[in-house]
């Protein structure tokens, strides 16, 4: 639900809290170029442009000034609205100006509800996870197999949005330097999980963690991201910042996350 002005939820760690925005604009700014991905990254704000839902049309660090805000907010959800697809906003405890809920409000929005923004300090060692089964973790490297076989967290390439999101996955796996992997976690073969690592200047970000429905209950969320983590310290990040839903808090916490701030997710599926 929306709340009144000024009364956000204040961050527990603004520090890292600072972190989690400043990852994110790293990683859309990584995403420019990819099929279907149009990135505005901007000093005030940071906000993509794609053929998919409000989830991945957002806009992240809103740093708007207070006079010209509306009409800054207006020119955003304008671009959408020609995209015609949803649009959302990620607000934070640092996010301005302070009555920017009330102002997407206005404009027809509204507040999905509030997540944990979590960091897993990189720079200690990780907690030992166990799942109930033997499993295998790689990158993936080849994304052909999906023209054939569903992939674990877009599904069959049946439609034109999935395409494009396969497309994007290949696209990332095949730059230099590399920056991103999509990592999966596999029970005798079969892809049961995946999850996106992506490697910034100093941090990381953990994003879509997904794991098929028949699999979970087995302790694979935990241990795939535990492995992302390790896999993120080898290449020498300090730390790991990911947006939980809130269902999901307890598997990163086992994992080494802790919750450094809320962040709200204010959308509307017609800008």
């Amino acid at each position: 639900m929306a709340r009144p002005k000024g009364h956000r939820p204040p961050a527990i760690d603004p520090h890292r809290a600072q972190i989690v925005e400043d990852v994110h604009v790293e990683w859309f700014e990584h995403l420019a170029g990819a099929p279907g991905v149009e990135v505005h990254s901007e000093p005030d704000i940071a906000w993509q442009v794609t053929p998919g839902s409000a989830w991945s049309n957002c806009a992240v660090r809103v740093r708007l000034p207070a006079e010209g805000a509306k009409a800054r907010l207006e020119k955003i959800l304008k671009r959408y609205r020609a995209n015609g697809r949803g649009a959302g906003f990620w607000v934070g405890p640092a996010t301005t100006p302070l009555d920017v809920e009330i102002l997407l409000k206005s404009f027809g929005l509204r507040c999905r509800r509030y997540f944990p923004a979590m960091y897993c300090d990189l720079e200690r060692e990780l907690p030992e996870v166990r799942s109930k089964v033997a499993l295998q973790f790689a990158p993936i490297e080849n994304y052909d197999m999906f023209s054939a076989s569903p992939h674990p967290g877009v599904g069959p390439a049946t439609t034109t949005i999935r395409r494009l999101q396969l497309a994007k996955k290949s696209h990332l796996a095949l730059r230099t330097p590399r920056k991103s992997w999509e990592l999966a976690a596999s029970i005798e073969g079969r892809m049961a999980g995946v999850c996106t690592l992506f490697v910034g200047e100093r941090y990381a970000g953990l994003f879509d963690v997904s794991v098929l429905e028949s699999f979970r209950g087995q302790g694979m969320g935990r241990s795939l991201v535990r492995y992302a983590c390790a896999f993120a310290q080898e290449r020498s990040a300090k730390g790991a910042i990911l947006i939980a839903a809130s269902a999901a808090q307890g598997v990163y916490r086992h994992a080494g996350f802790e919750e450094v701030a809320s962040f709200g997710f204010w959308y509307t599926a017609h800008p």
